[in-house]
């Protein structure tokens, strides 16, 4: 398992990041009718995932309960691949990025799991 301070340090960076892209997308202003549903729609999975992101992060390392936090970790999953399929239409870019953090809550979800079933 990584120290608690990487953790920390990883997840703030993470969400520093993917909070200054969305706010990109956000920000723009071109008024096409789908490209703004898609806008709007992602926005919404992205509380969601950064809402239960925040959640995870002591039900893991302060509550220790492991399988709970799988749970959670799938949720945020599902969300940001959503989050990334209605971004990739305003931005490729985003998209991309929120591919990788899929790709970085895939290892965090195998850490996970092997300490659930370890212990």
């Amino acid at each position: 398992i990584p120290p608690v301070w990487v953790m920390t340090v990883l997840w703030t960076l993470w969400y520093l990041i993917l909070g200054g892209m969305v706010g990109g997308i956000m920000s723009d202003r071109r008024e096409n009718g789908w490209e703004a549903v898609c806008r709007y729609r992602g926005a919404l999975l992205f509380l969601c995932m950064a809402f239960l992101g925040f959640l995870w992060y002591p039900v893991f390392f302060v509550c220790a309960r492991f399988f709970v936090a799988a749970i959670m970790l799938l949720l945020v999953l599902a969300c940001c691949g959503g989050c990334a399929w209605f971004y990739a239409k305003a931005s490729r870019l985003v998209g991309g990025v929120l591919l990788v953090h899929a790709i970085f809550l895939l290892w965090l979800l195998v850490i996970n799991v092997k300490i659930a079933f370890l212990n």
